[in-house]
C-alpha cells in the first residue's frame, strides 16, 4: 500500500509512505515488487504491464508529481476488464482523492478517458472531478490541461451536469461552430 502521511506545517507534502507488509498488496498480487526497466536514453522507466504504469502513476500521483502521472496515463487506454491485480492497484488510486489540486484533478480526468470505453469503473466520480477541474482551470498547468476534445468527451460520459460544465459544454460548442465559419 502506499499512502501520504499527514504532515503538520507541510499540507502539500510530498512525502510517501511505502506498507511492504500490506496484507492488501499480499492477497491481491502475484508479486511482492515491480522491478521498471530502465530506458536506453535513462531518462523514464518502462512499464511492461498495465498494473506496474497504474501503480507508477499512484506512486506518481501520491508524491504531487501530476505531469508524470498525466503522462503515464496516456499509456493505459483499455477496454477490457481489468485482471484481479490492475483492479487492487487501480482501487488504491481512490487514495488520491483528498487531493485538491488543479492538477490532481486533471490527472485524474486524464485516466477517465483512458478507461472510458472499458467496463472499468473510477474510484471518483468523472462529473465531480470535471467540475472541480473546470473550477480550477486558471491554476491547471500546461503539462496536465485537457484539450477541448477530451474536455467534450468526458463530458458526454458524465453522469449528470452541474451548471459550471453545463456552461463550459455550451462555450465549447460554441467555439467548434465559430471555427467552422
Amino acid at each position: 500500500d502506499v499512502h501520504r502521511p499527514v504532515v503538520r506545517g507541510d499540507p502539500f507534502s510530498r512525502e510517501v509512505v511505502l506498507d511492504r507488509a500490506s496484507q492488501g498488496w499480499l492477497h491481491a498480487m502475484h508479486t511482492r515488487f515491480f522491478l521498471y526497466p530502465l530506458h536506453t536514453s535513462r531518462l523514464f522507466l518502462l512499464t511492461p504491464t498495465l498494473e506496474c504504469a497504474l501503480y507508477l502513476i499512484l506512486v506518481r500521483l501520491m508524491s504531487r508529481d501530476y505531469a508524470d502521472a498525466v503522462h503515464l496515463a496516456h499509456a493505459c487506454h483499455l477496454d477490457t476488464p481489468f485482471s484481479p491485480e490492475q483492479k487492487w492497484v487501480f482501487e488504491q488510486l481512490g487514495r488520491t482523492l483528498p487531493d485538491m489540486h488543479p492538477d490532481a484533478h486533471a490527472a485524474r480526468l486524464h485516466l477517465s478517458l483512458a478507461l472510458m470505453y472499458s467496463p472499468n469503473a473510477t474510484p471518483w466520480e468523472v462529473h465531480r472531478e470535471l467540475d472541480a477541474y473546470l473550477a480550477k482551470l486558471p491554476h491547471v498547468s500546461s503539462a496536465c490541461s485537457l484539450s477541448p476534445d477530451e474536455e467534450l468527451d468526458l463530458m458526454r460520459h458524465c453522469k449528470s451536469g452541474t451548471a459550471r460544465i453545463r456552461n463550459r459544454l455550451a462555450f465549447l460548442r460554441a467555439a467548434r461552430a465559430a471555427q467552422k465559419h
